[in-house]
C-alpha cells in the first residue's frame, strides 16, 4: 500500500498572502468610492434642506400670517386700520407684499405715514402717525373738518374743538394759497393768544383778518413778517385789556373806548380804533 503526502504550503509564499492583499485592496477601493461620492451626497443633503427650508418658508402654515397688530393709533380704530390694510390671513410672511399693505393703509386721510413690517413667525405689525389738527376749516355746504398742518382735511367734526381756530376759507385744502396763508399765520401766533382766537379769514392770502373771543378784529395782511406781528398783536391785546384810566378835572375816571379793531399788517405801525 501507498501513501500519498501533502506538502504544506512554506510560510511566507504568495498562497498565504494574497487572499488578507486582496481584502486590503477592497477595503481601500470602497473608502476611495466613498470618498469620491462625499461632494455629491453633501449636494444631495444640502439640496434636501433647501428644499425643507423652502417649503416651511413658503408652502407651510408654519411661518404664514395669523395675527396682525396696530400701533399708534388714536382717533382711527384698530379695526378701521385693519380693514384699510386688507392683509390676506394664512399668506406666508416670505410673500408678503407689504408695500402694497403700506399703500392701502396711507390712503386713510388720518394717517401721516405708516410702516408695515413681518414679525416672525406668524405676525404682521402695522404702525401708523395719525394727522395732528392745527385748526377746523369750514367748507361750504359741508361739515366742519379738522385740518392739519400741511392743509390735508382729515376728519369731519359737529363743532370745532376747544383751542383750536376755524378757518373761513373759500376753496380750503393742501396747496391753496389762501390756506397756507391761513396755517402759518396761526402757527405764528403764541399758544396763549391763539386760544383766544375764534376765527381766522383768508378770503385771499393777502387779507388775512383774526376775529378773537369778544368780537376784537385783527387785520393782520399777508403771512409775511408773522413772527413780528405776532409780538405785536400779543403786546397790543395786554394794552386793550388794561387800558389805563384817564380822570376828568373833578377825579372821576372816564368812560374807556376799547377798540373794536387792530391792525397788524405793518408790525413797524400798529394801530388800533
Amino acid at each position: 500500500m501507498s501513501l500519498r503526502l501533502r506538502s504544506r504550503p512554506a510560510v511566507g509564499s504568495n498562497a498565504t498572502l494574497r487572499p488578507s492583499t486582496e481584502r486590503r485592496f477592497a477595503k481601500r477601493a470602497r473608502r476611495r468610492r466613498l470618498l469620491s461620492l462625499r461632494p455629491l451626497l453633501i449636494v444631495v443633503a444640502m439640496a434636501g434642506l433647501v428644499a425643507l427650508a423652502g417649503w416651511v418658508v413658503l408652502g407651510s402654515a408654519l411661518l404664514a400670517v395669523h395675527t396682525v397688530t396696530v400701533r399708534g393709533e388714536h382717533r382711527l380704530g384698530v379695526g378701521d386700520i385693519r380693514k384699510a390694510a386688507l392683509v390676506p390671513a394664512g399668506k406666508p410672511l416670505a410673500l408678503l407684499d407689504t408695500g402694497a399693505i403700506l399703500r392701502r393703509v396711507e390712503t386713510l386721510p388720518q394717517v401721516k405715514t405708516a410702516t408695515v413690517e413681518r414679525a416672525w413667525p406668524s405676525s404682521v405689525r402695522i404702525t401708523v402717525v395719525e394727522r395732528t389738527p392745527v385748526a377746523v376749516a369750514q367748507r361750504p355746504g359741508k361739515p366742519l373738518a379738522l385740518i392739519d398742518s400741511t392743509g390735508v382735511l382729515f376728519a369731519d367734526v359737529a363743532t370745532a374743538p376747544v383751542g383750536l381756530p376755524v378757518l373761513s376759507l373759500a376753496t380750503p385744502g393742501a396747496g391753496d394759497p389762501a390756506t397756507v396763508a391761513a396755517l402759518a399765520v396761526a402757527a405764528a401766533l403764541p399758544a396763549k393768544v391763539r386760544s383766544t382766537v375764534s376765527l381766522i379769514s383768508a378770503p385771499t392770502p393777502a387779507s388775512v383778518t383774526l376775529t378773537m373771543v369778544g368780537g376784537l378784529s385783527v387785520v393782520w395782511g399777508d403771512a409775511s413778517n408773522s413772527a413780528r406781528k405776532a409780538q405785536a398783536l400779543a403786546a397790543l391785546l395786554k394794552t386793550v385789556s388794561s387800558p389805563p384810566v384817564v380822570l376828568d378835572s373833578r377825579g372821576h375816571p372816564l368812560p374807556t373806548k376799547r377798540p373794536t379793531v387792530l391792525d397788524v399788517s405793518d408790525p413797524n405801525v400798529v394801530t388800533s380804533r
